[in-house]
């Protein structure tokens, strides 16, 4: 190395990202669903020239780290496992040991590339475990808080034997898949996240939400704001006001028990009741799912009289288009930190109905949209019915799209995120 390079190595801070995914890593690598972190290592590359970056990760098959200029990617391998492999872990579990082996592959990567700082993608995954070995100045970026979460997994009044109900006997008994073995998986994130908190001295996080519940996690650690960053396709395309007498919902969800499919089975019985001309575009969960079923059961919905559609998993391209369609988006999440479909549908400009809980009235501030109180269904209903108002769609349209624009711009947030570097490197508060 020439006196050049070496004086380069040394103005540059040198951080290191423990990841759900590979971020601009697209080479063979799996399609995940973090597009924010690869906007955030784009958007810090190009920024930054005094960056230097690597992301450790899991994957099934590279092995050999790889630069790209200032990046570098150090994929740790964990093969794809086929049914036997999986129904054998989950019987003997060995999964835990497994994820141990992995993280301390992972710690051998953190120490190769000797960082200034260590970037942790959320405290609730296996990874989170490098912290307890390592010593250098590290820093949890907020994904989900498991252990908050967890009071809000099931509905009101469904208990854990319920739950295994759903499951047929082959799955509950002998597979060991389903809805209860999630339950339980989530449990274990919930106990992994409490073992790693006592090892969290800083957490970045985006609400309120996330403050106060980091603090109750690890009173200890300090907590820093730093906004993210989105997928290009969310910034390139704005809507506009098109109703015409049929009015179109959107709402982006998982198959998650907590994240609302009973609100909006409930919301859609009691707009078809009341002579609504409506339909409601469902993505990110099918029709066939244990959730779905379930509700329509319980509440006696006839999925093909409520005018629900549902789309399952797609890519960027097609969300932004159903977004755009759309007359307004409602997200009927029962706990939520910083929700991302809110933030996709805030940045083009969508109208946005949420229920008032975990991180939604931060998002959603500034009169950006509307919040209704947790359950209150005749709120929902009266305020996705105003939303044919030109005048009120308009209003919350420009106001969420002019906050969506302030909090994710790029420039801000990389100071942001660079401030905080900055502040752990140095153990400033």
């Amino acid at each position: 190395m020439d006196l050049a390079q070496k004086h380069n190595y040394k103005k540059c801070m040198r951080v290191a990202w423990i990841a759900p995914n590979g971020g601009n890593f697209t080479l063979d690598s799996l399609k995940g669903t973090g597009g924010w972190i690869s906007s955030m290592e784009s958007a810090l590359m190009e920024s930054r020239e005094d960056i230097e970056l690597a992301l450790i990760f899991t994957h099934p098959g590279k092995t050999a780290p790889i630069k790209r200029g200032r990046v570098t990617y150090y994929p740790v391998c964990r093969p794809l496992e086929n049914n036997i492999q999986k129904l054998w872990n989950r019987w003997f579990r060995n999964e835990e040991q497994y994820e141990e082996q992995l993280v301390a592959k992972m710690v051998e990567r953190v120490k190769e590339f000797e960082p200034d700082v260590v970037h942790v993608w959320g405290c609730e995954n296996f990874y989170a475990k490098v912290l307890k070995y390592i010593s250098y100045p590290s820093v949890v970026h907020i994904q989900g808080l498991a252990s908050s979460i967890i009071q809000h997994y099931l509905p009101d009044g469904m208990s854990v034997e319920e739950l295994a109900l759903q499951d047929n006997f082959i799955d509950r008994y002998l597979l060991k898949r389903g809805n209860l073995y999630d339950y339980k998986s989530f449990l274990s994130r919930v106990h992994s996240e409490k073992e790693i908190a006592t090892y969290i001295t800083n957490f970045v996080g985006r609400t309120e939400w996330d403050k106060t519940n980091s603090h109750k996690l690890s009173p200890q650690a300090r907590y820093f704001h730093c906004d993210e960053l989105m997928r290009k396709e969310f910034f390139e395309q704005e809507w506009h006001y098109h109703h015409d007498g049929k009015l179109v919902i959107h709402s982006s969800i998982s198959n998650t028990w907590y994240k609302g499919m009973d609100l909006v089975l409930r919301a859609a019985q009691t707009l078809k009741s009341s002579g609504v001309d409506f339909v409601w575009n469902v993505y990110g969960v099918t029709a066939s799912s244990s959730v779905v079923q379930y509700f329509s059961r319980k509440y006696d919905v006839v999925l093909e009289d409520v005018n629900i559609k549902f789309f399952g998993y797609v890519d960027a391209d097609t969300l932004v288009r159903g977004l755009l369609e759309c007359d307004l988006y409602v997200h009927p999440s029962h706990i939520e930190n910083s929700s991302n479909a809110i933030a996709e549908a805030m940045m083009l400009g969508v109208p946005v109905v949420a229920q008032s809980v975990g991180g939604n009235p931060t998002m959603l501030d500034d009169d950006s949209g509307v919040l209704v109180q947790s359950n209150d269904m005749s709120s929902l209903i009266y305020h996705i019915r105003q939303m044919s108002n030109r005048e009120v769609a308009e209003k919350y349209s420009s106001k969420a799209r002019t906050l969506a624009q302030k909090r994710h711009n790029k420039a801000k947030v990389v100071a942001e995120l660079t401030e905080v570097y900055n502040a752990v490197v140095n153990g400033a508060h």
